[in-house]
């Protein structure tokens, strides 16, 4: 895995969804922060899938690895199918500009988690939620999409 300002970044192969789709073969950063568009609130945001089976640990260092490299203050939802029991993750984070500029990182989950048939919470600069549908991915990061651009 690449390390990336000293933080392990399993991002190999990305499906990024900012400005439709294209698969992102360097580390994925880099390609994920060049899709970035602005939400509504004004500030960057990034809607993503990992394609690659993986944890809740490494969508959590996906985000502090984009925060520490964006060019301004923003947001991720980022979605993953778990390594461990092929559940579905999902993580939305932003940093306290983009909720001071409207991003709710809970209230995205909330809104969004259904449709992996499943739930979770957190504060509104963090949340996660996991599931049982996988399938249901795709429309997770849709209703992302038309919550926050």
């Amino acid at each position: 895995m690449p390390a990336v300002r000293g933080i392990v970044c399993p991002l190999f192969s990305l499906t990024a969804y900012a400005i439709g789709m294209s698969t992102i073969a360097d580390d994925g950063i880099t390609k994920l922060l060049d899709l970035a568009v602005e939400a509504k609130g004004d500030y960057p945001v990034i809607i993503a899938q990992h394609i690659k089976p993986t944890d809740a640990g490494s969508l959590r260092n996906a985000w502090d690895v984009l925060r520490g490299r964006m060019a301004k203050p923003g947001a991720v939802v980022l979605a993953a199918v778990s390594e461990k029991d092929g559940n579905p993750l999902l993580l939305a984070a932003g940093t306290q500009e983009a909720v001071d500029a409207g991003f709710n990182a809970g209230a995205v989950i909330k809104a969004i988690s259904g449709n992996i048939k499943g739930g979770g919470g957190g504060k509104p600069t963090m949340a996660q939620a996991g599931g049982k549908d996988a399938s249901g991915l795709e429309a997770a990061l849709d209703a992302a999409r038309e919550m926050l651009l």
